[in-house]
């Protein structure tokens, strides 16, 4: 008995068009799907793909979006897909509405969001609905801030009115109570005068509660050890609820942690500058303690420098905890320069200049300046004799013209000084 399996292969896709996209580009269609240039032809993956693109239309408000895969076969078998979209009208939004919002009124929670409703022609208004989830994430960190910790965002709901080519957004929220701050305290501190810590706390007893409050007391505190070299230093903000009371205890619980020195520093960014040329601009080096007023001075004095469109310098932890790396981008800007001008004078001359300038030649921080000028002049000389008693006329010699050309060449090099740390 002999059994025989008869297969057949599936093509492979060897092209992706996409037909009718007018608001989106191909190559941002084509990254929203998964169907590839040599993947295996699968109608279940054509599928997804179609689902995905009307998702990805949908998000940008084109909900009346149609979209139809066709296949074509070549003559190995291997097929073209093609994509044939009527992405049809955008969706503005007409309304943003909200239900159960006692505490905060409507313009306060629509300021605090992202998308916005059509206003005549300066507001679109575009529903967006990735947008509109960070948007419940914003809704809730206004109502933190507003001392409402228990506040929620129960649902929301996007209503189509397709005859307007009109969106309405519902947004219900539920708000808790309101919490007060109660007692106030911090723990840990040794180093530094309590006063000085109490200083960086952001909110008193019977304040409104606020989270972005918090997090700056805890950031503030932070800074205030980084100055005496105690980057290492911990907060934590405890919160104790009283839900009788409606009130918040906070502990602020400061951990001050040994000194901490600068273990490495890393510059990337700068394609034509010199390392050594940055180095010498900044006020900290490897081993030196590490402070945030030195790390602010290391990023102006970078600026200062004019090479650069924008330099950042954050940290990280280095091998233990009295160990810190520093790590500092740059972007470079153009820093050459070049000129041309040219000028005419009443008595008759031309000047023309070149300027080429470079402020940071061969990476090495120098200055080098050429300036070219080059200039035409005419001149005509008068009578040289007045007209003799007698005579009828007077002898007047052809006038003389001449022509000077000159050029100057200037260039100077000049080397920032070096830093002193301090």
């Amino acid at each position: 008995m002999k059994i025989v399996f008869a297969v057949s292969e599936r093509p492979f896709v060897r092209d992706v068009d996409f037909v009718g996209n007018k608001a989106e580009d191909r190559d941002s269609l084509q990254d929203k799907i998964d169907v590839k240039l040599g993947s295996v032809y699968n109608p279940v993956d054509v599928q997804r793909a179609v689902e995905k693109l009307r998702d990805f239309y949908e998000d940008e408000g084109y909900f009346e979006v149609q979209i139809t895969p066709t296949v074509e076969k070549f003559a190995d078998s291997d097929v073209k897909l093609i994509f044939n979209i009527v992405e049809g009208r955008q969706m503005t939004i007409e309304a943003i509405q909200f239900r159960g919002n006692k505490g905060l009124r409507d313009d306060q929670l629509k300021e605090a969001m992202e998308t916005k409703e059509r206003q005549y022609f300066i507001m679109r208004g575009k529903v967006q609905r990735q947008r509109l989830e960070l948007d419940i994430d914003r809704l809730i960190g206004v109502y933190n801030d507003n001392g409402c910790i228990q506040a929620r965002v129960e649902s929301h709901d996007v209503a189509v009115d397709r005859e307007r080519a009109r969106v309405t957004i519902t947004v219900v929220v539920v708000e808790g109570p309101q919490f007060r701050v109660g007692d106030v305290k911090m723990t840990g501190v040794t180093l530094l005068p309590e006063r000085e810590v109490d200083r960086q706390i952001r909110l008193k007893t019977g304040d409104v509660f606020s989270v972005s409050r918090v997090r700056d007391s805890v950031a503030g505190i932070l800074n205030l050890y980084s100055t005496i070299g105690r980057a290492s230093a911990d907060v934590n903000a405890k919160r104790d609820q009283l839900p009788a009371f409606n009130q918040i205890n906070l502990t602020f619980e400061i951990t001050e942690g040994p000194e901490v020195y600068v273990e490495r520093i890393n510059i990337s960014g700068n394609v034509r500058s010199e390392d050594k040329i940055l180095r010498r601009e900044l006020p900290l080096h490897e081993g030196d303690l590490y402070t945030l007023q030195n790390k602010e001075r290391a990023r102006q004095r970078l600026v200062n420098l004019g090479y650069f469109e924008t330099v950042n310098v954050d940290t990280q932890p280095g091998s233990d905890k009295t160990r810190i790396i520093v790590n500092i981008v740059v972007v470079e800007r153009a820093t050459g320069l070049f000129s041309i001008g040219g000028g005419y004078s009443s008595v008759d001359s031309l000047v023309g200049t070149i300027d080429l300038a470079q402020r940071n030649f061969l990476g090495r921080g120098w200055e080098v300046a050429i300036r070219i000028r080059a200039g035409v002049e005419r001149r005509s000389r008068g009578p040289s004799a007045l007209p003799t008693p007698g005579s009828s006329t007077a002898r007047c010699p052809a006038a003389s013209t001449y022509t000077r050309a000159f050029a100057t060449t200037r260039t100077t090099r000049t080397t920032p000084p070096a830093s002193i740390s301090g």
